[in-house]
């Protein structure tokens, strides 16, 4: 993409603000942060997951991309995040049926 297409989108990024979002989302959220992260600072995870009534923290021990940097622990926190969520909530009608397949 064009130099300036990213920097608009970088710059819409910072001045954009949905804290006052956060603690009406009453479904339980998987804050997944990088130990290492240099662009979505570690404490800006902590600050979210602060203001989330149902917030479930988690560091990885990644920078910034950590499903690419360590894969497998960021897949084990997600799956353990998942049957944690399918085991302590009904969803309407819908059954959840979970598998792991991490090795």
């Amino acid at each position: 993409a064009w130099p300036g297409v990213l920097s608009r989108g970088n710059l819409a990024m910072q001045r954009h603000d949905e804290e006052s979002t956060l603690p009406n989302i009453d479904l339980p959220v998987l804050v997944l942060s990088g130990k290492h992260d240099r662009m979505t600072l570690p404490s800006a995870s902590a600050h979210m997951d602060e203001r989330l009534p149902a917030g479930r923290p988690f560091q990885v021990s990644s920078g910034h991309l950590g499903m690419w940097e360590c894969p497998q622990e960021f897949a084990a926190a997600v799956t353990e995040f998942v049957h944690q969520v399918a085991a302590q909530h009904t969803f309407g009608s819908v059954s959840f049926k979970t598998q792991t397949h991490i090795k």
